[in-house]
């Protein structure tokens, strides 16, 4: 492997490249006020990114969400144009976003909470994600739509 020197926002977690590898979606290190003051949190972030010599230097980077006290797992579709990550809500429940790359937009997809790890389908419909609002850990799929 190579190894390159981060330039961008701390303590960053990586999460995946975009499929034309000109961006990655990530958790990083950020100041937010949604639990009603400022305070270091852990947001999922998409930057553009270039590998130059032994640096690897962002730009562009949007936080995805700012409604989440903190995100985890990033993931891109396989097309491209969206972002499916999980986050705590207000209430202390791990529910999972979609941020649409295009239209800069991020939505809730889930309100039960206790859902983590969002994988995406092969062509890019279909969420599937780990979830024990049944009190078990169980396997559930979702439309993407």
């Amino acid at each position: 492997p190579r190894v390159y020197l981060w330039d961008g926002p701390q303590s960053i977690q990586m999460s995946g490249w975009s499929p034309d590898g000109k961006q990655i979606a990530y958790t990083a290190e950020a100041v937010s006020g949604t639990s009603g003051k400022d305070r270091v949190s852990y947001l999922a972030a998409v930057s553009d990114v270039t590998l130059s010599g032994t640096t690897a230097r962002a730009s562009n980077t949007r936080l995805l969400s700012s409604i989440s006290l903190g995100d985890r797992g990033a993931f891109f579709s396989p097309d491209g144009t969206k972002v499916v990550f999980w986050g705590w809500d207000p209430s202390y429940r791990a529910v999972l976003w979609l941020y649409n790359v295009v239209t800069n937009q991020v939505r809730r997809l889930t309100t039960e909470g206790f859902d983590y790890h969002p994988v995406w389908s092969p062509d890019s419909k279909k969420i599937v994600f780990e979830s024990n609002r049944s009190g078990n850990p169980d396997i559930w799929v979702m439309s993407a739509e």
